[in-house]
């Protein structure tokens, strides 16, 4: 019986430890607990504010923030600064340049598994009028996102170094991605013009519903998702070195896959010319259809071989190679 209550006092006495310190975020006003407990956005950013400019046509940001670009009906910036933030504007020559002095702006939170921490970053909305197209786009801080929905632009979009990428029915000539641990997400999107290339190292890749010339995809550790993309020419080539490799229905030239320590699975490709799977230490398992005009080749040194017998017996003039070093392979029909 002592031993519960000891236990029971511990416990009480850490929820009281715990209630002091959420009291003391709050300068102990109970007031402000009710209602920083729904909301405790304002603790950690000033007012919203919007800046309208003159026509611009590009857009170069240095910031820490948060940024959205999409179209709206004026060329405009609307902002959220976080605490200890401010941010500059400068529109010269018909280029908008933004850049702030961000210093760290976190909320710690306590929950089962101990202190959490958040950054708070600046928030930026950028929008040009509906109909207008940017005729280039630049982001290159470390610290910050980047959502762009809808925009045109009359080159390539080039964002290197950025956290998390969410391109939504954006139209540029292609697009060239370099992010170290940020997320990746390219939908709707038209990139017919030259060919593109998206590097995620330590992130997930996700690609769906997109038309591409040519393109490279590439991670180090994270997962490719590609969901019915169409790549227009070239040999495109999809590799990974430590994550999985997913693709939907997807329409390609020549394609390339190879995955050093991942699976690969797949749904129907229509192939122009050529496909080639490969894996050093992971599955591949997918689809071919009887009419795809496949040769296909099967070959895994320390694993399972199972193909339909329908496929086997084609005798096309499309190779479609499929090779592991230490895994299963498994080819089934589709229509």
């Amino acid at each position: 019986m002592k031993k519960v209550t000891m236990f029971g006092l511990i416990i009480l006495g850490l929820g009281f430890i715990i209630s002091l310190v959420g009291l003391a975020r709050f300068n102990f006003n109970l007031g402000a607990v009710a209602n920083g407990l729904i909301s405790t956005t304002n603790a950690h950013y000033g007012k919203s504010y919007t800046k309208n400019f003159k026509p611009f046509h590009r857009v170069r940001v240095n910031a820490d923030a948060d940024v959205t670009v999409k179209y709206g009906k004026h060329y405009q910036v609307v902002a959220n600064d976080a605490k200890r933030t401010h941010t500059s504007y400068e529109l010269k020559n018909g280029i908008l340049t933004i850049t702030n002095d961000h210093k760290s702006n976190y909320s710690f939170h306590f929950t089962l598994f101990g202190w959490s921490n958040e950054e708070h970053s600046t928030k930026l909305t950028i929008t040009i009028p509906n109909g207008k197209a940017l005729d280039n786009y630049q982001q290159d801080n470390s610290n910050s996102n980047l959502k762009m929905d809808g925009i045109k632009l009359n080159s390539q979009l080039n964002l290197r170094g950025i956290n998390d990428i969410n391109l939504n029915q954006v139209r540029a000539n292609s697009v060239f991605i370099s992010s170290n641990d940020g997320d990746v997400s390219v939908v709707g999107s038209k990139f017919k013009q030259d060919g593109s290339k998206i590097d995620c190292q330590e992130g997930d890749s996700y690609l769906a519903e997109s038309t591409f010339k040519a393109l490279d995809v590439n991670s180090i550790d994270g997962d490719i998702t590609l969901r019915k993309n169409a790549v227009m020419s070239g040999q495109s080539k999809i590799t990974n070195t430590d994550g999985d490799i997913s693709m939907g229905n997807n329409d390609w030239h020549q394609l390339m896959v190879t995955n050093s320590d991942g699976d690969i699975s797949f749904g129907h490709q229509l192939i122009n010319q050529s496909l080639s799977m490969k894996t050093n230490d992971g599955d591949i398992s997918g689809a071919v259809s009887i009419r795809d005009n496949a040769l296909i080749s099967i070959k895994t040194s320390d694993g399972g071989e199972s193909i339909s017998s329908d496929l086997k017996s084609l005798n096309g003039h499309k190779p479609y190679q499929f090779q592991t070093t230490d895994g299963d392979i498994s080819i089934h029909k589709t229509q």
